[in-house]
């Protein structure tokens, strides 16, 4: 994050001079200005490329990951049984990456998408307590959110190793983290610039939107096998 405008605007003059006839980029949820994630600075300059390109263009603007978060970072928040986080209650519609992928397809195989953009996101805006009590109601687990500031995001962080501007080729547990990413990721929540639920999934692929709820529901073994054991 924070570093790809250089490669995308290589990869956008590859396409012009290969011919291609219409662009679909997998872009934010909002890419405002106004948006601190520094996410939304990278697709907010891509977008501006691809539109100079002079090509057709569609912009599918993904919301958070369900998956990322549930799957991914999930794991972690059961086995410790605490969640940090700096999003101070706020809300955003986190979305399926299978939904993404429907609506992408959609695009590139119906016709009529040239020069717009669509929100993918969730059906429900919710905050990261509300998940925390899902996952607890469902599995059986005990994950206690507890709210913090940027700094204590920043120190979490700077003990896992994770660096906080992106560096090449660096790892930590086999994700390219960056803390400064993930800290303003909680601000952008924080401060409602995610806050959007759109009903663009169903436009797109004829069905609604699956839920966080779901994804922990058609996980649910997965992630019950993150649950510490009695003592």
């Amino acid at each position: 994050m924070g570093a790809r405008v250089i490669q995308h605007e290589a990869a956008i003059d590859a396409a012009v001079a290969a011919g291609v006839s219409h662009i679909a980029y997998t872009s934010f949820v909002n890419v405002a200005e106004s948006n601190p994630a520094i996410v939304a600075l990278d697709h907010r300059e891509t977008e501006e490329l691809i539109k100079a390109s002079g090509l057709p263009w569609t912009f599918l603007r993904d919301a958070h990951y369900a998956d990322a978060m549930i799957l991914n970072a999930g794991p972690g928040f059961i086995a410790s049984g605490t969640w940090l986080t700096s999003t101070n209650g706020a809300r955003e519609a986190m979305v399926w990456r299978e939904d993404c992928v429907d609506c992408a397809v959609a695009v590139l195989t119906t016709p009529g998408h040239e020069n717009h953009a669509y929100h993918i996101t969730g059906p429900h805006r919710e905050n990261f307590a509300e998940v925390a009590e899902m996952l607890n109601r469902h599995l059986g687990c005990t994950i206690s959110v507890i709210e913090t500031d940027d700094d204590s995001m920043y120190a979490m962080f700077d003990a896992l190793g994770v660096p906080r501007e992106p560096v090449d080729d660096q790892t930590v547990a086999g994700l390219p983290w960056n803390s400064d990413d993930m800290v303003s990721f909680e601000r952008a929540i924080r401060e409602g610039a995610l806050d959007i639920c759109s009903n663009d999934v169903e436009r797109l692929t004829g069905r609604k939107a699956r839920s966080v709820e779901e994804i922990i529901l058609a996980h649910a073994d997965f992630l019950k096998s993150h649950i510490p054991a009695k003592a």
